[in-house]
């Protein structure tokens, strides 16, 4: 069999078993009627060609419809480049991946090659998931990546991975329902945050204030981390609790004096048919909405405008990298794949379908980013950026998280224990 036709083979394999994830960019769709792809072992994949010289990469990514789609065209060229080369590709959504990735490596069938959240890199390179990178390095070019990125994915003295792009949180507001509640700006201060509440938010009359999506745990962490001075590296999530549950309270439920679960839930409704977030924000009917820039980027409306979250000079960011497996047969080859995906001008073709900024700063000279409207908002926004604290168990923080965040929004538990239970699991002894 050619090589092309076992190339194609193998692409209508991974087409099969696809699920588009927009889960990592937030503001999702419901996803749980849909089926969860497999990761394909090496054996499977082998019976679809009969060239026992081939070699046959296999590889999980997360991204969204459009992104995977042109991650997909460039990977075909990369393998159509070689006579002896196939690559599979499955894209998975966060959580699916998660396990997935796990328990495939556990069973000594990890992909070489993984695109997962900076989060998670240090916990997998801990399990020994992962191989470190630095002898592949090409100095120039990892010196070239934004610092608070690569300094994510350094565990133990070395580099365990290659970041792909930075996703910073913001605020993304309609000038027009500001100015008829009387604001002229963005917020611009803790207390400017919960006017805006007090004075917008009517969800009795379809209408929204600074609306927060509570499935999203990193939202949550970099809009709270605004309101109250939590998720440092210290060694507690809050730093005084009951002062905390006040601020807290104050912007989650407005105008209700103590806390109330249904306050909350009609305030901060889940995206869903019902309730569209993006056409709220256009329509008038939301004032304002803490996001992504790739998600701003992803609802181009000359309605909108983007503000940094108020914070001490502080951004929060989100990434992933490139990880090679530490059973991959083929780590230099794997990464010349890696190096070719994050050239700046793949870089830019991934951030044409993805909206996440490219990590690699050799990337910003280059159009059609360089001519962005808000280039400059883009370079301020990284050059303060900040991660989540690097830890083993941060992965498994912020499933606990988003857990607690689903009791709260259920009326399980009230503000108080939803913060109790956060702490609890937030500062579980390292290492356990």
């Amino acid at each position: 069999m050619g090589k092309r036709k076992s190339s194609l083979i193998l692409y209508s394999i991974v087409a099969v078993i696809l699920v588009v994830s927009a889960a990592l960019l937030g503001q999702s769709g419901n996803r749980d009627d849909e089926p969860v792809p497999d990761i394909p072992a090496t054996s499977d994949i082998r019976s679809g060609t009969n060239d026992d010289d081939s070699i046959v990469l296999r590889a999980v990514v997360m991204m969204n419809e459009d992104e995977y789609a042109r991650f997909s065209e460039m990977t075909k060229n990369f393998a159509d480049s070689r006579s002896d080369l196939d690559i599979v590709l499955v894209n998975l959504a966060g959580e699916e991946a998660y396990d997935k990735l796990k328990n495939a490596a556990r069973m000594g069938e990890a992909p070489d090659m993984m695109l997962i959240p900076n989060e998670w890199v240090r916990e997998f390179a801990a399990l020994g998931f992962l191989q470190p990178l630095d002898e592949y390095l090409i100095q120039e070019e990892d010196h070239a990546r934004i610092d608070v990125l690569t300094n994510q994915v350094k565990w133990n003295g070395y580099q365990w991975g290659i970041p792909k792009d930075a996703d910073p949180y913001i605020l993304a507001w309609n000038r027009d329902t500001a100015a008829r509640f009387g604001f002229d700006a963005a917020p611009q201060s803790v207390s400017d945050l919960v006017l805006w509440n007090e004075t917008m938010s009517h969800p009795e009359e379809g209408q929204y204030g600074i609306w927060l999506d509570t499935t999203d745990p990193l939202s949550f962490i970099a809009l709270t981390s605004s309101l109250i001075q939590a998720w440092s590296p210290s060694d507690r999530v809050w730093n005084d609790a009951e002062a905390d549950r006040q601020e807290l309270a104050a912007f989650l439920t407005p105008l209700a004096g103590e806390w109330d679960h249904e306050h909350f839930a009609s305030h901060f409704p889940v995206p869903s048919g019902e309730f569209a977030p993006w056409d709220l924000l256009e329509s008038g009917q939301m004032g304002a909405m803490v996001t992504t820039v790739s998600q701003f980027k992803s609802h181009p409306s000359d309605k909108i405008a983007i503000a940094a979250i108020p914070t001490t000079d502080t951004v929060w960011l989100k990434g992933r990298s490139y990880t090679l497996s530490s059973r991959t047969s083929h780590a230099e080859l794997v990464m010349e794949w890696i190096r070719e995906m994050t050239a700046p001008e793949a870089e830019i073709k991934l951030w044409e379908a993805a909206r996440m900024l490219p990590a690699q700063i050799q990337s910003f000279q280059l159009e059609p980013l360089h001519s962005d409207s808000h280039i400059r908002s883009y370079d301020w926004l990284l050059s303060i950026g900040k991660t989540l604290p690097s830890a083993v168990e941060m992965p498994e923080r912020l499933l606990a998280l988003k857990s607690e965040l689903n009791r709260l929004r259920s009326g399980e538990i009230d503000l108080a224990e939803f913060m109790q239970r956060v702490e609890a699991a937030w500062t579980v002894e390292k290492g356990k």
